[in-house]
This record gives C-alpha cells, sequence and structure tokens, in this order.
C-alpha cells in the first residue's frame, strides 16, 4: 500500500513538473524573414519546443530545411541552448519541397528545457546562407497580447473607426506591466489624439496627465507624440 502511495505521489510530482509554459503568437523584437512566423514556444522541465509555420511565395523551386546549428540564446544567462530534434522539417542539406504557391508548413524545433531565462530569448539559425532570426522574443503572454491588440487598435485608428481603437488603447492601458514595452506609451498617445480628432481637449489632457503620473519609462520620448 505505501508502495502503491509513493508510486502515485511521483507520478504526480512528475506531472506537475512537465507541464509546460504555452506562449501563443509571442512577438519578436527584430526577425529577418516576413514569410517566417513564430506559432508558439512551449517551455517545461523536459524541453522547450518552437512551433514556427512559412508560407510559400515562389511558384515554383522552392524549399525549405532547417541547419543543424539553430539555438536559443538568453540574455539573462548569456546562454545558448542548441537544437536536439526536429518534427516535420528536414535537416539541411534534406529539404522540404514546396509543391504550390502559397502552401503552408508548420514545424517544431525542439531544445533542452530553458527552464526560466527571463522574458525575452533569440532564435537564431546560425549558418551562412538565407539564415533567420527573431530576436527579442517576448516570453510573455500579456506584453504579447497587448502588442497584438496594439497593432488591431492601429489599423483601427488609421481607418478612421476611433471609437472602437479609443477602447482597446484604454483596454492596453488598464494594467501597465512591471517590464512595458513600447505600445503602452504609444497607447496614451494615440488616446490623446483621438481625444483631439473629437475635439476634447480636456479629455487629451486628461489622457497626459495619466501618461505623466504612470511608472512608464522613458516618459520624454514618448512626449513626442503628444
Amino acid at each position: 500500500m505505501k508502495m502503491k502511495k509513493l508510486l502515485y505521489i511521483t507520478l504526480f510530482l512528475f506531472s506537475i513538473n512537465s507541464i509546460a509554459q504555452e506562449y501563443p503568437f509571442p512577438v519578436a523584437g527584430e526577425f529577418n524573414q516576413a514569410e517566417l512566423q513564430l506559432v508558439n514556444i512551449s517551455v517545461s522541465d523536459i524541453e522547450t519546443v518552437v512551433t514556427l509555420s512559412v508560407i510559400n511565395k515562389m511558384e515554383s523551386g522552392a524549399w525549405y530545411c532547417a541547419d543543424k546549428n539553430i539555438y536559443l540564446y538568453s540574455k539573462k544567462l548569456d546562454k545558448r541552448f542548441y537544437i536536439v530534434g526536429t518534427e516535420n522539417i528536414p535537416t539541411c542539406p534534406d529539404k522540404f519541397e514546396f509543391s504550390s504557391i502559397g502552401e503552408k508548413l508548420v514545424f517544431k524545433l525542439k531544445f533542452e528545457s530553458i527552464g526560466y531565462v527571463g522574458s525575452r530569448i533569440d532564435l537564431i539559425e546560425d549558418c551562412s546562407n538565407s539564415c533567420f532570426y527573431f530576436k527579442d522574443i517576448i516570453l510573455d503572454n500579456k506584453l504579447n497580447a497587448d502588442v497584438h491588440l496594439f497593432d488591431f487598435a492601429l489599423i483601427q485608428y488609421e481607418n478612421g473607426d476611433l471609437l472602437q481603437a479609443e477602447d482597446n488603447f484604454e483596454k492596453i492601458i488598464k494594467d501597465l506591466p512591471i517590464n512595458p514595452t513600447h505600445v503602452y506609451g504609444f497607447a496614451f498617445s494615440y488616446l490623446y489624439k483621438i481625444a483631439l480628432d473629437n475635439g476634447d481637449q480636456i479629455k487629451a489632457d486628461y489622457w497626459k496627465t495619466e501618461f505623466l503620473n504612470s511608472n512608464l519609462p522613458n516618459k520624454d520620448y514618448y512626449l513626442k507624440n503628444f
């Protein structure tokens, strides 16, 4: 009976440790191949799995492969985590050949577990020809969600949908994170602009005051947009 209890406890603890932290559609501060998209990053105590997708934009002769020298880099730890496996993508010089324009290939790159490496990481393909990179990938779901929402709100603003844009910009600044990205300062500035577009100077001054009283860094940089 004691052995059974010990086994159950061991299995339970193993299942907890193996639960992965998922980061769907993480945002990268810099990347070099627009057709290659980050779909998900999954981090567990066992491994780290990066899911990507690439869309073929050529009528013929297009192919794709993953170099054997791909790594994740943590600036916080100053450490590289090299690739240990792949799924649905050949390792160069073998290659996947696209059959039609617009075809999408979804594949996974597997690494040893990165554990907790902070809120930023790089994904680098270290080769000499047509190599990809994603730098400053955000490992924070709130930050990623707010960046995506900002991009959507910006489109709404540019299309003249000021009411919906205002609502989404307000959602972004409702809960400011400890380590904010650029979108929070710009969200305040667009709320200021929308108020002016609506002829409401009092509300515009309110958003400027709220911005100045916030804990956002680099205020002088964003004030140029007010």
